[in-house]
């Protein structure tokens, strides 16, 4: 009976986590930020939203990224998802009843605290349940994710097209959503062990995996290759968990877990193939930060909201599902990444730019809404596989890190573009000079990985090349005097 019951315990949490992901991600009015700020109700003009405004989220991120990081870990999980709720709350509360800029830009600064906190959201399922039903809760959790995104959406657009629902009255509905969310937070279980500060001693000690690629000739340094190609074989540094003070439980080596935290990352970042996926990583969730921070201005720019009604929300649920699917597919496709990994990711960042290019050049707001909509696909297509590129071959502990760190450098390049082309104090661009921008950020990505992986299929062709004349050789020799 008690193995019974221990192998249904992680179902509780699971569940109102879902729950919780649902109603915190459900927020109908997002679709809809732009017109609201710049309608009738804020009447803010586009260089205060686009120049202003919104560049304040993304300081306030990368100022909370770091420290949230460490500190999930920290206070186990709990403490982090109710302070994302806070943060939500706080910025609908501010959003329905603010209307001077700077307190706009203090709702920016508590929407960061939300989703720096989404770092809790998703890693607090791993402290509670066994580590044989990762797979299992890691597709739940995603999955409500997307359920709440495309629900928010399509009830957002419903309701304004045919309830005549103002967007006042959206984030009215959005406030209500993340409250309910923030009672449910109240109810998950308190975690006893975390990935690096309380830990269970088998899960931390001895050896972490580490993705292996050896470009030129695996069969000489590996003794287990995967389907593409990857091998599992070199060794990280010890990463022995820390262990309490005897007079002193509460007490954690923050000096030590931090010097092996970096001890880790440096090992993982001297694989050079795992490197590369983690460039792209971040320059490519740099520039989507880029485009769908903004993708409503320039839509806005198009069709303005005030001339009829627009289909946000519509495009972003369409959005959600197809890029969804787009996920679901790479499961299905049977590709040495390996070996044309690079290829691939530079023909996807030519098509991004194709794609922006199509975004600024249009004034058919469909056409726009089409290209943002494939723009969204690829990326969640491209991204799904980059994670399990670097996923493979790596523990739970070394995968949260390589995350952590590739999402901070790519918040970090965000926060660098974003005061050198957008903030005031910067260049100040309008929308659409910052889109022709984008298009050429992707283009120089497209253009330094299809180079690279050119060179890396002709240097490994050569190597096969010689290989196979040497093997020739060596049996002509033998064949004369065997």
């Amino acid at each position: 009976m008690e193995s019974a019951a221990s192998d249904r315990s992680w179902l509780k949490p699971t569940v109102l986590l879902c729950v919780y992901g649902i109603f915190s991600y459900m927020k109908p009015s997002e679709p809809f930020l732009t017109p609201y700020l710049m309608g009738l109700s804020k009447n803010f003009t586009e260089f205060e939203v686009v120049n202003e405004i919104y560049p304040v989220w993304t300081y306030a991120y990368v100022c909370f990224l770091l420290p949230v990081f460490l500190l999930t870990d920290y206070v186990k999980y709990k403490p982090v998802i109710l302070m994302q709720g806070l943060g939500y709350i706080g910025c609908w509360i501010l959003l329905l009843f603010a209307q001077e800029v700077p307190l706009m830009q203090v709702m920016q600064v508590s929407y960061a605290i939300a989703t720096a906190g989404e770092i809790g959201y998703y890693s607090y399922i791993y402290s509670i349940v066994k580590q044989e039903h990762y797979q299992r809760v890691t597709s739940y959790v995603r999955s409500t994710t997307l359920i709440g995104l495309f629900l928010g959406s399509l009830i957002g657009q419903l309701l304004v097209l045919f309830a005549d629902v103002t967007y006042f009255d959206l984030n009215i509905f959005s406030l209500v959503n993340v409250s309910i969310a923030f009672v449910i937070s109240w109810f998950l279980p308190m975690p006893k062990k975390t990935l690096f500060f309380f830990t269970e001693e088998e899960d931390m000690s001895g050896s972490i995996e580490s993705t292996y690629l050896n470009e030129e000739n695996p069969a000489e340094k590996a003794s287990e290759v995967n389907a593409d190609g990857i091998t599992i074989e070199e060794r990280g540094p010890t990463f022995l968990a820390p262990k309490p003070n005897p007079k002193n439980e509460s007490k954690i080596d923050w000096k030590g877990v931090l010097v092996r935290l970096w001890a880790d990352v440096k090992s993982c970042y001297m694989n050079t193939v795992l490197l590369r996926w983690s460039v792209w990583w971040a320059l490519s969730t740099c520039g989507w930060l880029l485009v769908v921070n903004y993708a409503q201005n320039l839509w806005e720019t198009i069709y303005s909201s005030a001339e009829g009604e627009v289909y946000n929300g519509a495009v972003e649920a369409a959005a959600t599902v197809l890029g969804a699917l787009g996920a679901f597919c790479v499961g299905f496709i049977k590709l040495n990444w390996t070996r044309w990994g690079e290829i691939a990711l530079g023909l996807c960042s030519l098509c991004k730019c194709g794609l922006l290019l199509l975004m600024y050049w249009t004034t058919d707001i469909w056409l726009c809404y089409a290209a943002f909509v494939g723009f969204i696909v690829l990326y969640n297509f491209v991204i799904t596989i980059t994670q399990f590129q670097l996923a493979v071959g790596l523990n739970t502990q070394r995968f949260a890190l390589v995350f952590g760190v590739n999402t901070f450098t790519a918040v970090l390049l965000n926060t660098v573009l974003t005061v050198i082309l957008i903030d005031k104090a910067g260049f100040g661009l309008d929308v659409n000079t910052q889109f022709i921008i984008y298009s050429g950020y992707f283009a120089i990505i497209a253009v330094i990985f299809l180079l690279h992986g050119v060179y890396f299929l002709c240097k490994n062709s050569f190597s096969s090349s010689s290989s196979f004349k040497s093997t020739s050789i060596i049996i002509d020799v033998q064949s004369v005097y065997g």
